[in-house]
């Protein structure tokens, strides 16, 4: 239970291999591959990697354009499809006729584009002729003829006055107003082109705005020929989307193949990490300890021309972190992973952070029925659903936080409130804040004594055995004795204890400054670090309101449903009251009880002993998308 162990692996081999002894590495997900290459080293493979991510791009592409066509969602419930290496090289036989059929999709998208645009087109003309659909002028007639001009268009309302003074005063101009819709008019204009320069500047200056089309019948007869050619495109657009559909045959191909050259790509773009020669090639990496004969046997399988060595790391490496724990702790790792990782060096917490965040969760939720339907939940949809990393852990977690609820509910006598009226085993935080209040804060100060225990132990490992007693071992002296003066009769030990644990952190807090007066200050100030621990116990009461606020309303919604009385009806909505407002109240609580003990540890319990900033181990494995590679 702990970081386990890293070995830096090397392994020199055939340039020859190096296809087979990749691939075995790939596919067996255990090494975490190092980049060693130069940045100008790296035009290795180039051509092959843009051939291979143009192919990632066209079935791409082709599985874009079939979703549009096909609903390819898979149920919540519903696994990704398993696939191994023969199905892939069955795909890859026939991957000359699925190009093919790529380049058939865009060809009908490109039609199909092509009619869109048609079809907007033609219903633009039509939303501009339909205000002149009731005026029959053939379109033809409108524009420069020998003598005069005629035009259609539209004014402003509010202009026609104006406009009406200053058409009067141009001889050889007339204008007829057909019709008004709202603020605008719609008229017929005809005057000499003698006249087209005063004419236009006179329909400018009042925004006269003219009909264009390119039609020659009248408004009437244009509209019904574009609506028959729309017609005739929708029918067209039927067809297309009908051969696209019916490409969907292809659509296991298609993700088969992206699958397959998405891990090729991943494979080439290792390449360029390596260091190469004429004939060999040399890798580095990380690999569990307890990988290591897994991976020496695998590499062997697939070339017995090439030498692995593996060491520990050097005092510069940094490598990465992986964390194996038990059944009941792994889940708890999550807590640690959204925090930092531990570093090089560093231990693992979970395992004593573990029972903590259990035990708080547990405290703050203390209900029976919400413990067990949280517990419930988790383990259906882990059956359900079968997820994986950090989603398996998160539900595990919940799972485990759910029977931690239930053991607390029936100490408190939490069963959905007080539904079932079951007295407590132990007491009732309702009743009893106060001893509740003092508990909690007695769980604080067991926590932060651990995490400077923590503390302590790592300095003596690391063989700081002085900073061990002088920073961790005065504080607890001086803290126990704070403590212990609120035992009566422990008032004189306590106050000794007090004053030597005081006295050791004044005399050597300050070790690190120079001269005398100095280092007796720094050491003076140090003791105001108590206002720190303080708040840090303060803080734990928090397992005392979250406690109360979860029980408080699910006693309400227990006394909500009562008051509705008697009857059917009043059965029926109190039945509704009481399942929406615990499943609510279990949301609410729940997601509170996991950002305050997550809270808890982060702060209080990690600032005194952990720093992190470890990098995840990130083995170089399969990553299917559409498929779960066996």
């Amino acid at each position: 239970m702990a970081v386990v162990n890293m070995k830096k692996m090397t392994l020199v081999g055939l340039k020859d291999d190096m296809d087979r002894i990749i691939d075995t590495l790939h596919k067996s997900g255990l090494v975490q591959i190092i980049e060693v290459a130069e940045e100008e080293e790296k035009p290795f493979a180039q051509n092959s990697l843009s051939e291979i991510e143009g192919r990632l791009s066209e079935y791409n592409y082709a599985i874009t354009l079939l979703k549009n066509f096909n609903d390819h969602k898979r149920g919540m419930f519903e696994q990704k499809p398993v696939i191994n290496d023969e199905v892939f090289n069955e795909y890859l036989k026939g991957e000359a006729g699925y190009l093919d059929d790529i380049k058939t999709l865009h060809n009908l998208e490109n039609k199909q584009n092509e009619l869109n645009n048609e079809k907007a087109r033609l219903e633009g003309r039509i939303e501009v002729l339909t205000p002149w659909k009731d005026v029959g002028i053939p379109l033809r007639r409108l524009g420069r003829g020998k003598y005069a001009t005629i035009k259609l268009g539209t004014i402003e309302t509010k202009n026609l006055p104006d406009f009406q003074k200053c058409a009067e005063e141009l001889t050889y101009f007339s204008y007829g107003e057909l019709k008004r819709v709202r603020n605008t008019v719609f008229m017929a204009i005809s005057y000499l082109n003698s006249l087209e320069e005063s004419a236009n500047g006179l329909l400018m200056q009042f925004g006269f705005s003219a009909l264009t089309d390119e039609g020659s019948g009248t408004p009437e007869e244009i509209i019904n020929s574009l609506n028959k050619r729309i017609d005739a495109i929708n029918e067209g657009l039927a067809e297309v989307e009908a051969n696209i559909k019916e490409l969907d045959k292809d659509w296991e191909a298609f993700t088969a193949l992206y699958d397959y050259y998405y891990v090729q790509k991943e494979k080439f773009e290792k390449y360029n990490d390596l260091l190469m020669t004429r004939r060999t090639f040399c890798l580095q990496g990380w690999v569990p300890e307890t990988y290591r004969e897994h991976v020496e046997k695998s590499v062997g399988d697939a070339s017995p021309y090439c030498y692995i060595e593996f060491k520990d790391p050097d005092e510069e490496d940094n490598p990465p972190t992986l964390l194996k724990n038990n059944a009941f702790v792994t889940p708890f790792e999550l807590i640690t992973d959204l925090f930092s990782l531990p570093h090089k060096g560093e231990i693992d917490p979970n395992p004593i952070m573990a029972p903590f965040f259990f035990v708080f969760f547990g405290i703050m939720l203390g209900d029976v029925g919400y413990g067990i339907m949280l517990s419930v939940l988790m383990w259906l949809g882990e059956r359900l659903i079968k997820p994986s990393g950090q989603g398996k852990k998160l539900m595990d977690l919940l799972l485990l936080c759910g029977i931690s609820s239930a053991i607390w509910g029936a100490l408190f006598g939490g069963w959905f409130g007080d539904m079932f009226g079951i007295p407590a085993l132990w007491f009732n935080p309702l009743n009893d804040p106060m001893t509740m209040l003092v508990f909690s804060l007695a769980l604080g100060v067991i926590q932060i004594f651990t995490g400077l225990g923590m503390k302590a132990y790592i300095n003596i490992k690391n063989g700081h055995i002085i900073d061990a007693i002088f920073d961790q071992g005065f504080w607890l002296i001086f803290l126990t004795g704070l403590l212990m003066l609120a035992i009566p009769n422990f008032m004189k030990v306590a106050t000794v204890v007090a004053l030597i644990g005081a006295l050791g952190l004044v005399l050597t807090q300050g070790r690190s400054k120079r001269g005398v007066i100095m280092k007796f200050l720094s050491g003076l100030v140090s003791l105001y670090g108590l206002s720190g621990y303080l708040s840090d116990v303060l803080s734990y009461s928090r397992l005392l309101a979250l406690c109360l606020s979860g029980s408080v309303i699910a006693m309400v919604m227990n006394t909500l449903a009562r008051m509705l009385g008697g009857g059917v009806l009043g059965f029926i909505l109190g039945l509704i009251i009481l399942i929406v407002g615990h499943v609510f109240n279990l949301a609410i609580s729940g997601l509170g009880c996991y950002v305050h003990s997550s809270r808890l540890q982060y702060v209080e319990f990690y600032g005194k002993f952990y720093e992190g900033g470890g990098k995840p181990f990130s083995p170089f494995k399969l990553s299917l998308k559409y498929y779960n590679y066996q």
